[in-house]
């Protein structure tokens, strides 16, 4: 008697099991509430010494809030803490203010393919990246021109692969609104400790 045994070999392609990988022409925004992981990456964050008022052609017309708005980079120190973040600036005249920036419960982040065909450590395209947090912030000195209180947008910039750290974020943005304020402050992030 003949036994005839017949081997399958069933011959798969590896999945693709890369938790950070990015994909062509991905693009992803979201808003949550910032989980443990976020707020320590938050944590590691470091501002450069210096800011700049964003200007346009219009300036100084343009900036509202701002006592004597200058297209000179401010001193800039930003102190990170658990509950709120503070924003002291000093311009070349010695005019101080500072924005206190309370830390809220949400985070909007965003991630995009540029397409500019640069690849990222992670697999896959090189992601732009942000992560957006605002919040009603109190303003003293040169930043109260016309109000002590406005909404402010703090974003930060940078780019990376599928998953996001500290080390991703180069520069940042603070955007400051309110009836009499409108202004932007720029500058760049230290490396993360």
């Amino acid at each position: 008697m003949i036994v005839s045994v017949i081997v399958s070999t069933f011959h798969t392609t590896p999945a693709r099991a890369c938790a950070c990988c990015s994909d062509p022409s991905m693009r992803f925004e979201a808003a949550n509430d910032i989980n443990e992981y976020e707020k320590d990456e938050l944590g590691r964050i470091r501002f450069d010494d210096t800011a700049q008022l964003f200007i346009t052609p219009a300036f100084p017309e343009h900036i509202k809030g701002i006592v004597s708005p200058s297209d000179q980079p401010y001193e800039f120190r930003g102190i990170t803490g658990p509950r709120r973040w503070t924003f002291e600036l000093s311009d070349s005249e010695g005019k101080q203010g500072t924005i206190v920036f309370p830390l809220p419960q949400r985070l909007v982040q965003f991630m995009v393919d540029p397409r500019d065909e640069t690849t990222s450590a992670g697999g896959g395209p090189r992601l732009y990246k942000e992560w957006r947090i605002s919040s009603t912030a109190d303003l003293s000195g040169l930043a109260a021109k016309n109000d002590d209180k406005a909404q402010a947008t703090l974003i930060l910039h940078g780019h990376g692969n599928g998953c996001t750290a500290a080390e991703d974020f180069t520069h940042w943005t603070l955007q400051v609104r309110g009836p009499d304020v409108q202004f932007k402050l720029v500058g760049k992030l230290k490396k993360a400790k």
